[in-house]
């Protein structure tokens, strides 16, 4: 869409979604008891799961936690922000959730008036009263954090802004990329200003993908109109596509089973429902609402524009998000005679040696960030006695190091020293003036531990 065409367009979506926001209908508009019930039921299911709760405790919180903030497919924050810091949930968070599910009323609640319809007429455990029920089910988790992100005061300890706007610091080489106005965000949902309940509804997808595995959406303009229209999701989370995909049959089943059942047959939840690759039909989110009508409401994303989508179209097709390209790529190995490639085995991490102040038991993810930092720490506390100091021993080439720090993961290759200043001013860890052969010796734990450190991660 042309920049100019979309601003009228962004328009047009605020009216509709004020519109529809001002039409809704409560909760206890429903007529039939037994529908009223099921719903109820249901939606006291998903707010009865701990995951439910521990979502929604960190929107009572203020902020997610750090592990939670970073799990995302697209980076919502980068560098070393400092939500980092916010490891657990402020106290008093989790308990005021699992107060607000003991103390559960849905009649707050407001719905579409024709989902509600919709929902009526349905025979119980027909394809469109369970299709109509997910979705009414959604729509109240969506409301519920909304509610409670509008709720004053957060309990979160500290400057909630502070850290939502922290932004990292720039080179004159960086472009900046400002912070959104919330971290509890979807990627692709974004449009506070289009939104009825602005921010709000931002913190209500994000609910939303974390407590049922993604956005929920449907086929509204199915190809032929007799035909229920499947369910798909909209994830976000860092192991999950980016692109829109169905549900299979058993993962829909398996939601039903569970938002149906009652308190004298519990189930185990299989929330989150994540896709993997056995999930093929899928479309590319900016086409799933203009081409393929996927959607819950017209208004919850705005198109790209001509430029955004030409970018979108350029991108890398990786296997995560287009199986097929594995399939065919292994196809084609297999017409070649190529061999499947092995999978390298994970390397033991050494245990922690009495002899050394090296970190060496096994890391992950940002804790290999973060040890690592706290490494070079140290490094930077005796650089001043080994500046002018040739400590590279004989038979430790500066190669060695290219090779070690070849073999580690990106994100360690974007610390703030180099592995070639490690070599140089790491090696007395002691802070002795120790001879070149024990010299070596540290030299030789150092490559050792950066290279269990690089497989551990």
């Amino acid at each position: 869409m042309d920049p100019d065409q979309l601003e009228a367009h962004k328009e047009t979506l605020r009216d509709i979604s004020r519109t529809a926001y001002d039409s809704r209908v409560p909760f206890n508009s429903i007529t039939s008891e037994s529908h009223r019930q099921i719903l109820d039921r249901a939606i006291r299911n998903v707010l009865s799961t701990e995951l439910a709760q521990f979502t929604y405790a960190q929107i009572i919180d203020g902020l997610p936690i750090a592990d939670v903030a970073w799990d995302r497919r697209l980076p919502g924050i980068m560098g070393e922000h400092i939500i980092d810091d916010h490891e657990t949930l402020c106290p008093g968070a989790l308990e005021k959730a699992q107060e607000y599910y003991q103390d559960w009323d849905p009649s707050n609640l407001k719905f579409d008036p024709e989902t509600l319809e919709t929902f009526q007429k349905a025979e119980p455990s027909s394809k469109s009263f369970n299709m109509r029920l997910i979705e009414l089910v959604a729509v109240a988790l969506h409301q519920i954090a909304v509610w409670l992100h509008k709720l004053e005061p957060h309990l979160h300890q500290g400057d909630i802004d502070a850290v939502t706007y922290w932004e990292m610091p720039l080179s004159e080489t960086m472009a900046r990329f400002p912070p959104g106005p919330t971290l509890f965000s979807h990627h692709d949902y974004l449009d506070d200003d289009i939104y009825p309940e602005g921010v709000a509804d931002m913190v209500g997808y994000w609910a939303e993908d974390r407590i049922l595995g993604g956005v929920t959406v449907f086929d509204r303009r199915p190809e032929n109109p007799d035909e229920i229209p499947n369910i798909y999701f909209h994830p976000c989370r860092k192991s999950q596509t980016i692109r829109v995909y169905q549900l299979r049959d058993e993962q829909q089943q398996a939601l039903f089973d569970f938002l149906l059942q009652d308190e004298s047959s519990p189930l185990p939840p299989p929330l989150p429902i994540l896709g993997d690759k056995q999930n093929r039909i899928r479309v590319d989110a900016p086409r799933a609402l203009t081409l393929h009508h996927i959607y819950r409401d017209i208004w919850e994303r705005r198109p790209l524009t001509i430029i955004e989508m030409r970018i979108f179209d350029r991108r890398p097709k990786d296997e995560p998000d287009y199986p097929e390209v594995g399939d065919m790529i292994r196809r084609i190995n297999a017409q070649g005679g190529i061999p499947l490639p092995q999978t390298r085995p994970r390397s033991l991490s050494p245990t922690m040696r009495e002899d050394t102040n090296l970190l060496c038991k096994p890391l992950l993810g940002n804790s290999a960030l973060r040890a690592l930092y706290s490494f070079a720490e140290k490094i930077h506390s005796v650089q001043a006695s080994c500046r002018d100091a040739d400590i590279f021993p004989v038979g430790m080439p500066e190669q060695k190091g290219a090779a070690v720090a070849a073999k580690a993961p990106r994100d360690i290759l974007g610390l703030a020293i180099s592995f070639d200043l490690v070599l140089r001013v790491a090696l007395p860890l002691d802070g002795g003036d120790g001879d070149c052969q024990s010299r070596e010796e540290k030299a030789s734990r150092l490559f050792a531990t950066l290279g269990a450190l690089a497989d551990a991660t």
